[in-house]
């Protein structure tokens, strides 16, 4: 069953297309549902599907974002939703900026401590992102970069 699965029925349309790309069909409804993923359509998501991902550039990437970058869908047919996000790692999209105090506190969570006993800077190592990010147990700030 694919209720509200909406990741699973874009696969399933696109091994349908792999099988036949002539039948009209199925290029159609896989068009009108691609249409309809986007905040106010039938079929909404948080984020593009991950094929919009496959045609997207990279628009901006940050030391502190970590894993998330923002793309550009240069083929979107949804005037305003051309900029998405997308998590490397995850593969999870959304049209909102990530929370990023969230996004800190999970990479705090994972990572291992490097220095920082005799200071309020703590040094922590990211394994996920291989990089290394600081944190201030006074301002309670983190930063790619030394505080």
């Amino acid at each position: 069953c694919v209720y509200k699965n909406y990741d699973h029925a874009e696969k399933l349309y696109r091994a349908a297309l792999t099988l036949d790309q002539t039948n009209t069909l199925v290029v159609e409804n896989y068009r009108l549902f691609s249409d309809e993923r986007y905040p106010g359509g039938v079929y909404e998501s948080c984020g593009p599907p991950f094929s919009v991902v496959q045609r997207s550039n990279v628009v901006e990437e940050r030391l502190d974002w970590a894993e998330w970058r923002k793309m550009i869908d240069p083929l979107c047919p949804r005037k305003g939703f051309e900029v998405f996000w997308f998590n490397r790692f995850t593969k999870m999209t959304r049209f909102t900026e990530p929370d990023w105090d969230h996004v800190w506190e999970s990479r705090l969570k994972r990572s291992k401590w490097i220095d920082g006993k005799t200071t309020a800077q703590s040094e922590f190592y990211d394994e996920r992102t291989k990089s290394s990010f600081f944190y201030n147990t006074y301002t309670q700030q983190y930063s790619s970069l030394p505080l």
